[in-house]
C-alpha cells in the first residue's frame, strides 16, 4: 500500500509539475498585465540596430502624437471591448487601418506609418490590439482571434463611413500576420489591397523561433507552451498560419521584411510569398541590413514610395497623387 501511495505522489507530482509548466509558457508567450500594457513607444530607441535612427524615431513619435484623433471603439466577437484612435484628414477619403505588432503600440509602430498615409490623402485607423494599449483582454492569440479583431474594425468602418469606402490594411510584424489572415476571410469588397512590413510564417514558427533563441529545445517546450495558450487561453496558435492564409488572399499582399532582422527572420516572408508570387500584383521587397520593423528608416523614400504604388494600383487613390517627399515626415 505504500509503495501504491509513493507511486500517485509521484504521478501526481508530475500532472502538477507539467500543468505548471503550461500555466509559465502561457503567462511568457501570451499573456499581458493590465499593469504593462501601456508602452513608452521611445522604449528602446538606443538600442544596438536601432540607435542611428533614434532621433529620426522620436521626431514621428512626437509628431504623430501631436495630432487630433477621435477615440472609438469596437465589441470583439468574443465580447472584448476594443478600441482604435481615428485621424480625419478629408471627407470621402480611403482609410488606411493599421494594426501594431506584439506587445507592441500603434504610436510606435506607425508613428511613419500613420504619417505616410496621411500625406498620401488617406484617412487613419489606428487600432490597438486586443491585450494592448486600451483595449480589452489579456491574452495575444498572435492573429488567431485578432484577424476577426481587425474584420470587426473593416465593418465598422464600413458602417459609419459608406459603401463606397476604399480601405487598405496595413499591419507592422504581429499585425502584418493580422492583415494578411485576415485577407483570406471572407472581407467586404471594400478592402483593396494588404501591405505587412516584417510578418512572421505562422505562430508556431515565431514561437519555435524565439525557444530557440532563449538556447532551449523547441521541440520539448513548444508543445508545452501551445498546450498553455489552449488550455488558458483558449487559443491555438496552430490556427495562426499566414503563410497557409496566403493561398486564400482575396486582394493585392505587399510585404516588405529587412534582410537583418533578428526577431523575424527575412525567410518567413520568402515563405509567405511563396504562395502569393503566382499573382503579379503582389510581392516581396527586401530592405538589407534593416532590423526589425524599421525598413522605413533604413530607406525612407523608397518604402513610401512602395506603399504609394500599392495605393495607386489598387484605385485607392489617383495615380497623379503626389509622390511624398520623406524628409518632410520627419520635419
Amino acid at each position: 500500500m505504500k509503495e501504491l501511495y509513493i507511486v500517485l505522489g509521484a504521478a501526481m507530482l508530475l500532472i502538477i509539475s507539467f500543468f505548471t509548466a503550461c500555466y509559465v509558457g502561457y503567462r511568457k508567450t501570451f499573456y499581458r498585465s493590465n499593469k504593462k500594457k501601456h508602452l513608452d513607444p521611445k522604449r528602446g530607441l538606443h538600442l544596438k540596430g536601432y540607435a542611428q535612427f533614434a532621433d529620426k524615431s522620436e521626431a514621428v513619435i512626437d509628431k504623430l502624437a501631436a495630432l487630433n484623433y477621435e477615440d472609438v471603439y469596437i465589441t470583439s466577437h468574443d465580447g472584448l471591448r476594443l478600441h482604435g484612435r481615428y485621424m480625419h484628414n478629408k471627407d470621402g477619403a480611403p482609410l488606411a487601418i493599421q494594426c501594431h505588432g506584439y506587445k507592441s503600440a500603434s504610436s510606435r509602430d506607425f508613428s511613419g506609418g500613420a504619417l505616410l498615409a496621411l500625406e498620401l490623402g488617406f484617412n487613419v485607423l489606428l487600432i490597438d490590439q486586443r491585450a494592448h494599449e486600451e483595449s480589452d483582454g489579456n491574452t495575444i492569440t498572435f492573429g488567431d482571434k485578432e484577424r476577426y479583431d481587425c474584420l470587426g474594425w473593416i465593418d465598422y468602418s464600413v458602417c459609419r463611413f459608406g459603401e463606397d469606402l476604399k480601405i487598405i490594411l496595413y499591419g507592422l510584424s504581429m499585425g502584418a500576420a493580422t492583415v494578411i489572415l485576415t485577407a483570406a476571410l471572407d472581407i467586404p469588397k471594400n478592402v483593396l489591397g494588404v501591405f505587412a512590413d516584417c510578418p512572421y510564417s505562422s505562430a508556431p514558427a515565431i514561437i519555435k523561433n524565439t525557444i530557440k533563441g532563449m538556447g532551449l529545445s523547441a521541440r520539448i517546450m513548444y508543445p508545452i507552451v501551445r498546450l498553455g495558450g489552449i488550455i488558458f487561453g483558449k487559443t491555438d496558435p496552430e490556427r495562426a498560419r499566414p503563410d497557409e492564409a496566403a493561398k486564400h488572399h482575396k486582394v493585392p499582399i505587399v510585404i516588405v521584411h529587412g534582410e537583418g532582422d533578428t526577431f523575424v527572420p527575412h525567410y518567413m516572408s520568402e515563405e509567405i510569398y511563396e504562395n502569393l508570387k503566382s499573382d503579379s500584383r503582389c510581392s516581396l521587397n527586401s530592405f538589407k541590413e534593416a532590423e526589425h520593423g524599421i525598413s522605413f528608416m533604413h530607406e525612407t523614400q523608397r518604402y513610401c514610395d512602395i506603399v504609394r504604388a500599392l495605393a495607386v494600383s489598387v484605385g485607392a487613390i489617383d495615380e497623379n497623387t503626389e509622390k511624398i517627399n520623406a524628409e518632410r515626415l520627419f520635419q
